[in-house]
């Protein structure tokens, strides 16, 4: 919401944080300010409110936590810097748009795709509002056919990638669709 605001440094008022960077309300962070080159969602934060990040271009890494449930509208619309986002486990919505900012690779922790908000599209998108092809989506093991199939997520079917656990560490495991993509 304040990021459009590109000199503002500092929010005032009863729900902003100590450190005057965001505000919480209901457990909801509705706004931060511009410039932020890292976040981390503190803690208890249930939801990203819509439009909360949208147009912070200097933003390249943001730490979620478990608490997180949903994700609103254009949550992370514009942040042109950012280009990977881990969706915690916890997390069951995602509103349209979201992830409106050119990612190359989104982690989706939960193992039941996220519902998403399809009211003014899908959730990934190029920084124009383009389809964006060429995000990886990497789903828990175990999980691809659930995101494959999920409504909104199907539209993304030759992006999503598993990922199994092996002995020596995490892998992947790459399907190959019959186009050969």
């Amino acid at each position: 919401i304040f990021s459009f605001f590109d000199n503002l440094t500092t929010i005032y008022g009863p729900y902003a944080s100590a450190d005057g960077k965001y505000i919480i309300k209901d457990n909801v962070l509705l706004a931060v300010v511009a410039g932020l080159q890292t976040f981390d969602v503190p803690d208890g934060v249930v939801r990203i409110g819509e439009s909360t990040f949208e147009a912070c271009n200097s933003l390249v890494d943001i730490n979620i936590p478990n608490s997180l449930t949903s994700i609103g509208p254009r949550a992370f619309m514009s942040c042109e810097s950012i280009k990977s986002i881990t969706i915690p486990v916890n997390v069951n919505t995602i509103g349209s748009r979201a992830f409106q900012c050119g990612l190359e690779n989104l982690y989706c922790l939960p193992t039941t795709p996220p519902t998403i908000d399809m009211t003014n599209g899908n959730i990934i998108y190029d920084t124009n509002g383009n389809d964006y092809k060429y995000c990886k989506i990497y789903v828990p093991a175990g999980a691809y056919d659930a995101y494959v199939n999920a409504e909104g997520w199907a539209d993304y079917k030759d992006m999503i990638v598993e990922q199994a656990e092996v002995s020596d560490g995490p892998s992947q495991i790459i399907y190959t669709t019959t186009n050969g993509q």
